[in-house]
C-alpha cells in the first residue's frame, strides 16, 4: 500500500519535476483521499500513506511553485468504481452485513447521500489542470459529498 500509494507519486514527482522546473511551467495533481484529513478505523497503513501524499502535496508546491509548477492533490471518499464491489463483498464476508446495507451505509455516509462518480473526479482534476486556477498550489481538494465537512 505504501508502494502505490506515497512511492508511486514520490517516483513520478522525481521524474517529472526536473523537466518542469526547467521549461519553467508544470501543473500535477495526485490522487489522495479523504483520509488525507480524517482518520478511519482498520486503515492506518492506508491513512498514514494518504497523509503523506497531503504533506507532499504542500511541500513540494511550495518548493516548485517559484519555477512556475503547480502541485494539487483531490482527496475523494468514496467513489463508484469497480473496485468497490470487491471491497463491499470482502467486508460482507467479514462482517455477515448484507451487500445492500454497506452499499447503503457508504451513501448515507456522504452528506450528500450517495457515491461520488469518476466523471467527478475527471472534472475536479480538469478544473485543477486549467487555467482557471493558476493561482491554486498546495491545494488539498475534497471531493467528497461533503464527508470531511462533518
Amino acid at each position: 500500500m505504501l508502494s502505490i500509494n506515497l512511492k508511486g507519486p514520490f517516483y513520478v514527482l522525481k521524474e517529472v519535476l526536473p523537466i518542469m522546473r526547467e521549461q519553467q511551467y508544470g501543473n500535477v495533481v495526485l490522487m489522495g483521499s479523504d483520509q488525507v484529513f480524517v482518520g478511519k478505523g482498520s486503515s492506518a497503513v492506508c491513512g498514514l500513506s494518504k497523509a503523506a501524499l497531503g504533506q507532499l502535496t504542500k511541500s513540494t508546491a511550495i518548493d516548485y511553485a517559484p519555477y512556475n509548477v503547480r502541485i494539487n492533490c483531490i482527496c475523494p471518499d468514496t467513489i463508484d468504481t469497480p473496485m468497490i464491489a470487491p471491497a463491499v463483498q470482502r467486508f460482507h464476508e467479514k462482517s455477515g452485513t448484507p451487500v445492500d446495507e454497506i452499499y447503503d451505509f457508504l451513501r448515507k455516509a456522504q452528506p450528500i447521500q450517495r457515491l461520488g462518480t469518476t466523471d467527478e473526479i475527471g472534472r475536479a482534476v480538469m478544473f485543477l489542470l486549467s487555467d482557471d486556477c493558476r493561482f491554486m498550489t498546495g491545494a488539498l481538494l475534497s471531493v467528497d459529498g461533503g464527508y470531511t465537512s462533518q
